[in-house]
C-alpha cells in the first residue's frame, strides 16, 4: 500500500498559488484600506472636536456651578437654623391644638395664627429653595427630600387648630408628631421624644 506523499513541488505549487491568492487579497485590501483611511480622516475631526467640545462644556459646567455651591450651602443652613428656631418656638402651640368653636368670637388666637403662617412661610422658602438649587449639592439634602420637609411644615401649620367642635385625637397628635420627626431627620436636626 502506497501512500500519497506530497511531492516538494507540490508543496511549493500550493505555497506559490496561495502567495497569489493573499497578493490578490492584499491588492484588494489596499483599496479598501485607502478607502477607510479617507473616511477615518474625514471623520475624525468632527468626532474629535465634538468629544473635545464636550469635555470643555463638561469643565466648564463644573467649574461654573461649583462656583455658586457655597452660596447655596450657605443658605440651606439659614433656612436649617429658622426652622430649629420655629419648631422650638412653636412646639408649644402645635402640640396643644385648639378648637375654633371654643375660642372668643370663633376666630383662631393671634399666637396661633402667627405660628401657622411662619411655618406655613418656612414651607415656601424651602421649597422655592428645593426649586432654584443646583441637582446635587454634598451636605445638603436632595431636592425631593427638602421637599417632603415643606410639606411636613405645612402639616405641621395646619395643626394648630381641629376639626370644628371636635377634640384631638391620637391619630391627630401622632400624626403632628411624625411631621416634627420627619422634618427634624430630613434637616438632621435632633429628634425630640415624646
Amino acid at each position: 500500500m502506497q501512500t500519497a506523499v506530497p511531492s516538494a513541488r507540490t508543496s511549493w505549487q500550493k505555497w506559490a498559488l496561495h502567495s497569489k491568492r493573499f497578493r490578490a487579497i492584499l491588492a484588494g485590501c489596499e483599496e479598501y484600506m485607502e478607502k477607510i483611511l479617507i473616511l477615518l480622516k474625514e471623520a475624525i475631526v468632527p468626532i474629535a472636536t465634538c468629544v473635545l467640545s464636550g469635555i470643555i462644556s463638561y469643565i466648564v459646567s463644573v467649574r461654573t456651578a461649583n462656583k455658586w455651591v457655597p452660596a447655596y450651602r450657605k443658605k440651606y443652613e439659614e433656612l436649617r437654623i429658622e426652622v430649629a428656631e420655629s419648631l422650638t418656638m412653636y412646639a408649644n402651640l402645635y402640640t396643644n391644638p385648639i378648637d375654633i368653636a371654643k375660642t372668643e368670637n370663633h376666630q383662631l388666637p393671634q399666637n396661633y395664627a402667627e405660628a401657622s403662617s411662619k411655618l406655613r412661610n418656612l414651607a415656601s422658602k424651602l421649597k422655592a429653595f428645593s426649586e432654584t438649587m443646583p441637582p446635587r449639592i454634598r451636605k445638603v439634602p436632595s431636592k425631593e427630600a427638602i421637599d417632603d420637609a415643606s410639606s411636613c411644615l405645612i402639616g405641621l401649620s395646619n395643626s394648630f387648630t381641629t376639626p370644628y367642635n371636635s377634640n384631638i385625637s391620637d391619630a391627630e397628635r401622632r400624626n403632628t408628631y411624625k411631621y416634627e420627626n420627619d422634618l427634624r431627620q430630613i434637616l438632621q436636626l435632633p429628634l425630640v421624644k415624646r
